[in-house]
């Protein structure tokens, strides 16, 4: 694709100034242009990811290489209703409750907050599992702009992986646009396209790397870390034995 971008600009006292300081042009017509191959709709992929620095070019590239898809988080919440309310209609309960488990959004009582009381890592996996059900709804492309920028990099990696299974369980195309490489190997795109770089490459899915968890036996006190989040009960037997988890040390 070849996309020309241009905007008109005033020339001001001031922009001239600038244009001075760094021997640049002065108003008049400023142009960009994009140069990127991205695989077509009738090429078989699944998941993709557009990813480079910030400006140049990523959001606008996915916008004009897919037209009509639905972009995650690119539609509001209703208004004091519960994040399952937020869903198509024509879903039943047992399909919102799994694309949001699937997204990894693995906690039910955030399932009946409103969006707006969810955390901004939350709102992310909601955003992700209801674009990616209105994509398969409407038979088009699901994009995800600005892919992980508003999590930490721990949730990154298991969210792009999450979402990638998802994605090719429900058979729905996903297009990642990020400017963070560290999740490729999670994400496993089918194609990675680098707008920087007027390049787009194949690559052959290798699954994502692997986790190591050391378990080891831990006091009752822990569970302080998690009642919170349990859905059953907050609390729990003084005699239980118990152990966790840890994943490079947390």
């Amino acid at each position: 694709m070849e996309i020309r971008l241009e905007s008109a600009v005033e020339k001001t006292a001031r922009v001239l100034q600038v244009a001075g300081m760094f021997d640049l042009p002065a108003g008049g017509v400023t142009a960009t242009i994009i140069r990127c191959p991205v695989p077509g709709a009738d090429e078989a992929w699944t998941v993709g990811l557009v990813t480079g620095p910030s400006g140049c070019g990523k959001s606008t590239l996915a916008r004009r290489a897919f037209p009509g898809a639905v972009w995650c988080g690119g539609e509001p919440w209703p208004s004091g209703r519960a994040v399952v309310d937020g869903f198509p209609p024509g879903l039943g309960v047992g399909e919102v409750v799994e694309l949001l488990g699937g997204v990894g959004l693995n906690s039910p009582p955030a399932w009946l907050r409103p969006y707006a009381a969810l955390s901004v890592g939350q709102q992310w996996r909601a955003d992700l599992a209801r674009g990616l059900a209105l994509a398969r709804q409407q038979g088009v492309v699901a994009c995800a702009d600005e892919f992980t920028s508003v999590v930490d990099r721990d949730t990154a990696r298991a969210g792009s992986a999450a979402a990638a299974r998802l994605a090719r369980r429900l058979g729905v195309r996903l297009v990642a646009v990020g400017c963070h490489d560290d999740i490729l190997e999670w994400l496993d795109p089918d194609w990675v396209a680098r707008p920087a770089e007027g390049a787009c490459a194949r690559r052959a899915l290798q699954g994502r790397p692997k986790v190591r968890l050391d378990v080891f036996r831990c006091r009752v006190q822990a569970w302080d870390l998690f009642r919170e989040h349990h859905y059953l009960s907050h609390s729990i037997s003084n005699a239980s034995v118990c152990f966790m988890a840890a994943c490079q040390g947390r």
